[in-house]
């Protein structure tokens, strides 16, 4: 099966949330879509919009890291326009780790360049050939869905346009 293309808009905002004590993960843009395609992979399930940007990511089984995280450099410079990476769908199932208010998504293995693509933050490390290989993000603890819920009707209210 060849590579699924992800497109990345750096004019949503994208807000991470996990939810304890079941160990699942969200990261949620604010574009809301009601007839989105939906990818699964294993451990993530992806909604993209008719355009094939990202709409939200369910990451399972988040676990503590049991030894160093590999996040973004502090230089990681920011993303101006949309981008799109791609993934292997036959790629072995990620590993996903929270701690210290970080989210991180490794979906394939090997190092790359971080690139900022969302202010709450949200950066991703892709290879030379933009193959998508992490996502990091900052993550809020929503231990019932609470919060999501909140910054979902705010956005769809229209009254929350930022990721603040």
């Amino acid at each position: 099966m060849p590579p699924l293309e992800l497109r990345w808009d750096p004019s949503r905002a994208y807000r991470s949330f996990v939810h304890e004590p079941i160990a699942v993960a969200t990261i949620v843009s604010s574009e809301i879509v009601d007839d989105g395609r939906i990818v699964e992979l294993p451990g993530v399930l992806i909604t993209l919009d008719a355009q094939g940007c990202v709409c939200d990511l369910e990451i399972d089984r988040v676990s503590s890291p049991s030894e160093g995280r590999h996040l973004p450099s502090a230089d990681a410079g920011p993303w101006t326009g949309p981008m799109a990476t791609t993934i292997e769908t036959s790629a072995a199932e990620p590993s996903a780790t929270y701690a210290d208010g970080w989210l991180l998504l490794r979906l394939q293995g090997g190092e790359g360049r971080w690139h900022r693509v969302a202010e709450d933050p949200l950066f991703l490390c892709t290879s030379d050939d933009w193959a998508l290989l992490s996502i990091a993000a900052t993550a809020y603890t929503d231990p019932d869905g609470s919060r999501e819920a909140q910054w979902l009707d705010e956005i769809e209210r229209g009254t929350r346009t930022t990721a603040a």
